[in-house]
């Protein structure tokens, strides 16, 4: 036991070492403060970024309550909502299939130091406005972050429940700038087994926009990375950016493709990698005609 009380302490120190870190940051954003995505980002929980991103867009906006969604926390060690919660004591729900979400946050006392909902449940997007409601976050919320690798877009369509000042969403990068497509909705989608490279999952940034555009968001940006995009509702009177999907779209440089046997192949993205997936079915949102994979690859430079 003196083991594993020794090794959370460890993290715990690696955890204040980055938010102090973070801090000093922060501190420099009152005489210069960032005026685009790649300038706010750094990272402490968040994978590629989102947390110096989520600080600028929660900083620059008027009126944005102190609640969050987060769908897709894996087990939370790395999460786009997890620095708001310990840095800024947000209210916040976090959702996802299995337990080691609700483990690891009962492991570093996240779920009784702060005022968070630790929700295990696969969301569809005929359950997910229970779900939130259940847990106890309605109306007008702060933040909502949705990171599923599946049907993202189809259970964003469907979100009424909470009606969110700034949203974060993955997409799909490999599916281009202008193609305004999804993977067709399938309650039980999974990633990996929809095919084993991984690739085929998600939204295009354009579907996404195509559904926050006329419900009042504007984009503010992608990530470096090309993984997740970022919106501002239009009533949080924020003063940033708001780019089109050309300017704001970003490549993925992330090299995620695995091979049959599960490993990962360090491929970069390319016309090879997306031949991988060519004969994959996706849904044009725009007109609900379907097409594939291939069809939109030879009109994108990747």
């Amino acid at each position: 036991m003196a083991h594993v009380r020794g090794a959370q302490s460890f993290g715990a120190i690696l955890d204040t070492q980055s938010a102090l870190a973070a801090d000093a940051i922060l501190g420099g954003w009152r005489t210069n403060p960032p005026t685009s995505v790649a300038e706010a980002e750094f990272r402490v929980f968040s994978q590629w970024g989102e947390d110096g991103v989520i600080q600028w867009l929660v900083r620059s906006a008027l009126d944005v309550p102190r609640t969050f969604v987060e769908i897709g926390v894996e087990s939370y060690r790395e999460a786009n909502t997890r620095f708001l919660l310990t840095h800024d004591y947000y209210r916040g729900v976090i959702v996802n299939a299995g337990y080691d979400h609700v483990l690891f946050t009962r492991s570093r006392g996240l779920a009784w130091r702060h005022d968070l909902e630790v929700v295990s449940a696969f969301v569809t997007k005929d359950n997910v406005n229970q779900i939130i409601s259940s847990a106890g976050i309605s109306g007008k919320t702060g933040l909502f972050s949705l990171d599923l690798d599946g049907v993202d877009y189809w259970v964003l369509e469907s979100l009424e429940v909470v009606q969110p000042q700034i949203v974060v969403c993955e997409y799909n990068a490999l599916f281009g700038p202008t193609a305004t497509v999804t993977v067709p909705y399938r309650a039980d989608f999974d990633r990996v087994q929809a095919h084993h490279s991984g690739l085929y999952f998600g939204a295009s940034l354009a579907a996404l926009h195509s559904l926050l555009g006329p419900r009042g968001y504007h984009l503010v940006g992608c990530t470096s990375s090309g993984v997740n995009a970022f919106w501002a509702h239009e009533s949080t009177g924020a003063h940033m950016p708001t780019q089109s999907v050309e300017s704001a779209f970003r490549a993925c440089g992330v090299r995620q493709e695995r091979d049959v046997d599960g490993r990962l192949t360090y491929r970069r993205a390319n016309a090879e990698l997306m031949s991988v997936i060519e004969s994959l079915p996706l849904l044009d949102v725009r007109d609900g005609s379907a097409t594939t994979v291939g069809a939109i690859a030879a009109h994108i430079d990747v």
